[in-house]
């Protein structure tokens, strides 16, 4: 399969957007370690074939949420961990990140793009 272009540099950008929103943590050897029942991340390949089935899933039950909102909840819960999704202040972020987006013409290319090709594979 060939990988969407844009979706790494879209995961990139999130990941900056959400280092600046954020304080860094302090890391201790325990908290490098695997947690038991973790399992590793998705590949960049994982994460595209998620937004397919997600979107296909969608699709089928003629659901139609914004979906920028869903590709950027998926790529943040990819590089955030998907536990981040339980978190109280995650659909503030999420709602921040997609504002952020909308406002930027650079960065609103970028997402359309992913969309759109993400849209194509579906």
């Amino acid at each position: 399969m060939e990988p969407i272009s844009g979706l790494e540099q879209l995961a990139r950008l999130l990941r900056v957007k959400s280092a600046e929103r954020t304080q860094p943590r302090k890391r201790s050897a325990k908290t490098d370690e695997a947690l038991p029942g973790a399992t590793a991340p998705l590949s960049l390949a994982d994460l595209e074939k998620q937004l397919e089935l997600k979107l296909k899933e969608l699709a089928a039950l003629g659901t139609h949420p914004s979906l920028s909102r869903v590709v950027i909840e998926s790529v943040l819960c990819w590089e955030l961990g998907r536990d981040m999704r339980n978190e109280p202040k995650f659909t503030a972020l999420v709602a921040q990140v997609q504002e952020h987006f909308a406002t930027d013409p650079d960065l609103s290319y970028v997402l359309n793009s992913v969309l759109q090709q993400l849209i194509k594979k579906t």
